[in-house]
């Protein structure tokens, strides 16, 4: 399941770079996968998502700085 997230992050992470649009790409994903439950599902979900990226982006900088 964790490597399924990753992917699916990965893939949100593109989608918003190629568009720049963040609702846009965060209102499909909803839809995508249902996640209109409770407006605190949604909030926790994007709270996720930024610290995920915040990681992943802390991760990459690390690693390039090492390299």
């Amino acid at each position: 399941i964790r490597d399924t997230i990753v992917h699916e992050l990965a893939h949100v992470k593109t989608d918003m770079e190629h568009t720049g649009r963040w609702r846009e790409t965060y209102k499909h994903y909803q839809l995508k996968y249902g996640l209109v439950s409770s407006s605190r599902e949604v909030l926790l979900l994007g709270v996720g998502a930024i610290v995920a990226f915040a990681v992943a982006g802390v991760f990459l900088v690390s690693r390039c700085g090492k390299a």
